[in-house]
């Protein structure tokens, strides 16, 4: 059922029994606004919320990469709020975007290699 960021988020929060109003307390939101966001009524909050979020869901079945790209899904600017933060944290990275897309560098052969420790 996990094909949106409410519905990842409900599932999260069923797992570790919390309920809404229980929650939204936790992390500072109203009921009615978290309410609206596990409906897909309105799009995940800000990464403030989100790493409030993520240390309350403190789990196992919590994958943090596939929690902050389901809250991209809708968003004006579709980027994951973690990655937002690594590119305008570090002045090398647009650079490096650059360099891939001039090079025509295929990035998920980039990845593997990344990932293999070349």
């Amino acid at each position: 059922m996990t094909n949106t960021f409410g519905n990842y988020l409900k599932e999260l929060r069923a797992k570790k029994s919390f309920t809404l109003r229980g929650f939204a307390t936790k992390i500072g939101m109203t009921p009615s606004y978290l309410s609206d966001i596990e409906q897909g009524k309105r799009n995940a909050p800000t990464k403030d919320f989100l790493d409030k979020m993520i240390k309350e869901l403190n789990q196992k079945d919590l994958d943090v990469n596939t929690f902050y790209d389901l809250a991209k899904e809708g968003k004006a600017v579709p980027i994951a709020e973690d990655v937002k933060e690594i590119i305008t944290g570090n002045k090398s990275i647009p650079v490096l975007c650059r360099k891939i897309k001039e090079n025509n560098i295929n990035v998920k052969t980039l990845i593997k290699e990344i990932d293999r420790g070349v």
